[in-house]
């Protein structure tokens, strides 16, 4: 990110994602209030509104995450060091205060802290140095008012540590995928519903030999079906994890630990051009993804037949389709899900 009016470089509180297009946004931390978008296409950096100060600048502790409603993309942020929610309109340019996150026992959102959005209506952010773990409703613009069980502490590897500094998450069909940090290799998945899972663990030594464990600097995210893992601590590890792999694949960072469970998601929703259904299954099966009405009649067979183990994508368009509220069913030989769908 250029030096730009602020004249800092990036530090602590820097954090970015992206629109799944063209464009990165990312804060620019170091106690400033730089917030820059970045064009893939052009290789180019875009100085944009700065955050709002509020009660302090931007540190470390801040996350982001970038929601679409409607033609609209938003980008919510999290500010570290307190309990301050922001919006970011991409059309407009133009930053809107929300209700503060539930500050919770500590009051601070920390270093290791994370934002991540489920696809649907769902934001879910972590407290490090925490068990606490909050969800914001994006169709009511609240909070929930009671905290959900954050990570667990002790891990496989022997200790108990709580989530920190490189601590990070990303959405991947129906679950969260964290890294604690905090020096850990340990990696978890939270199921809405069905509570936190520990994977393998991202291998402690590099292909330099070096051992080290993910602390400051640590990230990660999702593509289709696979995670990609930044380890930070000063390395240049970049690691990937299957967490549904096909038969023989293997699963997890190096990876033998598949996620043993059937997902659904629906992203944007509410959609007006068409949205991507997500789905996974743990074993083959046959499924079918049908949409109904609200009287309960059918109306749009999205997919129907036999697939092998593993993650999915399917196209939903509107075409044909009236605005209002449907219902996603997805079944299958041994299990049924639904998701309320909207279209604008």
């Amino acid at each position: 990110i250029p030096a730009g009016a602020e004249q800092a470089l990036p530090q602590d509180g820097c954090r970015g994602v992206t629109d799944d297009g063209d464009m990165v946004y990312m804060t620019k931390g170091a106690n400033t209030l730089g917030f820059w978008g970045y064009t893939i296409s052009t290789a180019s950096w875009t100085q944009l509104a700065d955050v709002p100060e509020g009660k302090h600048k931007v540190k470390g502790g801040t996350d982001l995450a970038y929601v679409t409603v409607g033609d609209v993309g938003y980008v919510y942020l999290l500010k570290g060091q307190g309990c301050e929610f922001y919006r970011y309109n991409t059309q407009t340019g133009e930053w809107s205060s929300l209700a503060d996150a539930p500050c919770g026992k500590n009051g601070l959102w920390l270093a290791g802290s994370w934002l991540v959005y489920d696809g649907d209506h769902s934001l879910y952010a972590h407290k490090a140095l925490s068990q606490e773990m909050y969800r914001f409703d994006l169709l009511s613009g609240a909070w929930d008012p009671d905290a959900i069980d954050g990570m667990p502490q002790a891990g496989s590897d022997g200790g108990k540590v709580q989530l920190g500094p490189g601590g990070c998450a990303a959405w991947l069909v129906g679950a969260v995928f964290a890294l604690k940090g905090n020096n850990t290799n340990q990696l978890w998945a939270y199921v809405p519903g069905n509570g936190w899972h520990e994977l393998d663990a991202m291998p402690e030594t590099g292909t330099s030999g070096q051992k080290k464990r993910v602390h400051l600097g640590g990230d990660i995210t999702a593509t289709e079906n696979m995670l990609y893992a930044f380890k930070g601590s000063k390395t240049n590890e970049l690691w990937r994890c299957v967490p549904y792999p096909e038969p023989g694949d293997g699963g997890a960072m190096a990876g033998r630990t598949p996620i043993a469970r059937f997902a659904l998601s629906v992203a944007p929703n509410p959609m007006r051009h068409g949205a991507a259904i997500r789905y996974a299954v743990p074993a083959p099966t046959n499924v079918s993804l049908k949409l109904y009405d609200i009287t309960g009649s059918l109306a749009k067979t999205v997919r129907s037949g036999w697939v092998k183990p593993g993650s999915y994508t399917a196209k939903l368009s509107p075409k044909g389709l009236a605005r209002g509220v449907y219902i996603l069913k997805m079944r299958s030989d041994a299990c049924d899900l639904t998701r309320k769908v909207v279209i604008e």
